[in-house]
């Protein structure tokens, strides 16, 4: 991983505590910095999927205002990120939507 990637994944877990931090607290969204990222910073989307889109819907917003404050070469880099992540977020969302599975019995393998 090149620099740019590290300091765009850097910028976009900032902004991931800073969106968490901010929601927690009630303030506003001003960047912080990595290592106040806490633990449980997943925490934040977990529930229902109406009630983590909106968190999810936030985040977006933060983010691609940030990348505007990057230099134009790394703003590529950065929406093809934000692409990725908008995608597993998607993905998160359409599974939270879904009942929870029933575990199958797996058939015993036969030999031929």
């Amino acid at each position: 991983m090149n620099t740019a990637h590290k300091l765009l994944s850097c910028l976009l877990l900032s902004l991931l505590a800073a969106v968490v931090n901010a929601q927690e607290a009630g303030e506003s969204t001003a960047p912080t910095e990595l290592d106040a990222l806490q633990p449980t910073w997943w925490e934040h989307y977990e529930g229902t999927a109406d009630e983590v889109q909106p968190r999810v819907e936030a985040f977006f917003e933060i983010v691609e205002a940030e990348t505007g404050n990057l230099q134009a070469a790394n703003q590529d880099v950065a929406q093809s990120v934000i692409e990725a992540v908008r995608d597993n977020f998607t993905a998160y969302l359409a599974l939270l939507g879904q009942s929870e599975p029933k575990p199958q019995a797996v058939p015993e393998a036969s030999i031929s």
